[in-house]
């Protein structure tokens, strides 16, 4: 199978402007980045961050989070954006190294490696999400909770990012209230205040959680219930500072309501 890997450019710029107007011009496929929640052109997929043609997406109908599917030897894994993939598995368990794109990605069985906060590639356990006891493991001591990935059913234990401190994820993601904890996302740009949908959490922009707040659903910016000042201005969507106890958020945490 030819994958043909695309980056961005002026494609890029060109591209999204096709998708805005409803003409998209073939040709101008070249050279083309995933764009905010992974969005890509018609008949595209977003692919390592890349689109590509969705017909030439690697790929295999196996169940990471069951490991069923895949051939003696081999283990189910999730190789990217939806899409999962038969590999050798590794020795490694929550928190060791590990690396994306080779051939064993070094995890065992159950395991999947990616980079979600800050930092190196590493092993984190599979779990459901829909599960009240999903058994994710401690790691270098701390705590983990099981955490969204974007585009499975299935989730990853993962260390909660600091919901107070958006240098915890990685760059270009967002620190995201989440139903079991915090975690690393990409972030949209919908501004504290604005309507938003709590089933697409990456639609606030970076430092802001959509969320249902007794029913209002909106975007909500975070903020420190020991510090003043956090909540002025009309970017803030609110003018005070309330706590709000979220699953493995600090005291102090609040948002601006």
């Amino acid at each position: 199978m030819r994958t043909r890997l695309v980056t961005g450019g002026l494609a890029l710029v060109l591209a999204f402007a096709g998708l805005a107007t409803g003409c998209f011009d073939p040709s101008l496929r070249e050279d083309l980045q995933c764009g905010p929640a992974n969005l890509c052109p018609p008949d595209y997929a977003c692919f390592r961050s890349q689109c590509i043609l969705a017909s030439e997406v690697p790929g295999e109908v196996c169940d990471p989070l069951l490991d069923t599917g895949c051939a003696a030897g081999k283990k189910c894994t999730i190789l990217d954006i939806s899409i999962n993939e038969c590999r050798e598995p590794g020795l490694g368990t929550q928190g060791s190294s590990c690396a994306e794109a080779t051939t064993t990605d070094g995890c065992a069985s159950s395991f999947v490696c990616k980079v979600v906060e800050a930092g190196d590639p590493t092993c984190r356990k599979l779990c459901d999400l829909s599960s009240a006891n999903p058994g994710c493991p401690p790691q270098n001591g701390k705590a983990t909770a099981c955490m969204p990935l974007t585009g499975q059913q299935a989730g990853a234990c993962l260390v909660p990012c600091d919901a107070l401190d958006q240098s915890s994820c990685r760059f270009g993601q967002a620190c995201l209230i989440g139903p079991n904890a915090p975690y690393c996302a990409f972030f949209g740009a919908g501004a504290p205040g604005s309507s938003c949908n709590p089933a697409s959490p990456d639609s606030c922009e970076r430092g802001s959680s959509c969320l249902d707040v007794g029913g209002s659903k909106r975007c909500y910016k975070h903020c420190n219930t020991t510090m003043s000042g956090m909540c002025t201005g009309t970017a803030t969507g609110g003018a005070t500072c309330t706590a709000q106890p979220f699953p493995m958020t600090s005291a102090s945490f609040g948002l601006c309501m």
